[in-house]
């Protein structure tokens, strides 16, 4: 199998479909189920949120980002700048306001996920390189305008469990 993999790395180099960089970065479908942190150096991070108004609130995806960077970093971790395409860790943040009755507190509901997104060649087709999730955890979380807070502390909570899972598969 190992040896169908490397071949079909070099055909797609010499027809230059990929460069010698990306075939060292690039794994086969049940490799990367395997073990879907293994060559994940550095770390790339990007957020994804709607342009909202929650940013006057202390949610913003700057904010965030920072927040998940420093993280890695304080875990000693190497932050290299996400790609055009997303970072290889990519968190995603959905809003969306909730009626709650007339004169009530606004609130929102919002969709969390840390995911890992790696860059993966499935032998037979013609499509070089995909991204794909390997690896992902998220949920729900309903909260008010007053405790935007919590959606930051959620999505940390989550980044926690990706990094914990790096951690392991990649010990010092």
């Amino acid at each position: 199998m190992k040896q169908a993999v490397a071949a079909s790395f070099i055909l797609l180099i010499l027809n230059g479909a990929i460069t010698a960089q990306q075939a060292d970065q690039v794994f086969s479908g049940a490799e990367i189920l395997d073990a879907p942190f293994v060559g994940l150096k550095p770390v790339s991070v990007s957020v994804s949120m709607p342009e909202t108004d929650l940013e006057r609130y202390g949610l913003s995806r700057s904010a965030v980002q920072t927040d998940l960077e420093l993280k890695l970093r304080q875990a000693g971790v190497s932050v290299a700048p996400a790609a055009p395409s997303g970072g290889k860790v990519r968190v995603l943040i959905l809003s969306v306001p909730l009626q709650t009755g007339i004169g009530s507190t606004v609130r929102y509901g919002f969709y969390l996920e840390v995911g890992v997104v790696r860059d993966v060649s499935i032998p037979g087709v013609r499509v070089p390189v995909l991204h794909a999730t390997v690896w992902r955890v998220g949920g729900t979380i309903a909260t008010d305008l007053d405790h935007l807070s919590s959606v930051r502390d959620k999505v940390r909570d989550y980044f926690d469990q990706f990094l914990n899972a790096y951690l392991t598969a990649n010990p010092k």
